[in-house]
């Protein structure tokens, strides 16, 4: 058993069912893509907003919304 094992996932973004306590912000972003608003998301690295993003797609897609994701990182 490894005891020193970080439990924090930072390698890769969390899937719709992996996310807990956000779905405030989840349902804020849904509206956001329905009412085609603008909408900003400013967090620090690693604070979950791409995986709001997609949570909020992946929910939006399901309800049969077109939703395209870009990612501007350079």
């Amino acid at each position: 058993m490894e005891l020193n094992r970080n439990p924090f996932r930072y390698d890769a973004d969390f899937g719709p069912d992996d996310i807990v306590g956000r779905r405030d912000e989840i349902a804020h972003v849904e509206s956001a893509i329905r009412d085609g608003m603008r909408l900003f998301l400013i967090d620090p690295r690693g604070f979950g907003k791409t995986s709001i993003l997609r949570a909020a797609q992946a929910n939006m897609s399901r309800k049969g919304a077109l939703v395209l994701y870009v990612n501007a990182e350079i």
